[in-house]
């Protein structure tokens, strides 16, 4: 039997086990919420606790960028507003250089 050293106790390997189970399994209570959407309009909403907005940092003004990586599950985190305004500078500064007499006569 291989014992382990946990905080100044001494534990065995099942007993090691278990504790692991144990944190684990907060871990997934703690990370992991099961949510039902509810009927906005005619739409569906998915509501959002305050600890999950408090710990993400984001507020009804936040915009959300909401992507699917494999078609199973959502992602939805906050948009990087400095990436997103660069790439938005270097499409406008494409735009510009490439049609920019276009624009011109456009304006006129």
């Amino acid at each position: 039997m291989r014992i382990f050293r946990l905080k100044g106790s001494v534990v065995n390997r099942t007993e090691l086990h278990a504790t692991l189970d144990t944190v684990l399994q907060w871990i997934y209570n703690v990370f992991t919420m099961v949510k039902k959407l509810v009927r906005h309009g005619n739409s569906l909403a998915l509501i959002l606790d305050k600890p999950v907005l408090d710990l993400l940092k984001i507020n009804e003004d936040t915009p959300l960028e909401v992507s699917t990586a494999d078609g199973q599950s959502l992602q939805v985190r906050p948009v990087d507003t400095k990436a997103r305004r660069s790439k938005l500078d270097g499409a406008l500064k494409k735009v510009n250089s490439r049609f920019s007499k276009t624009l011109r006569n456009l304006a006129k």
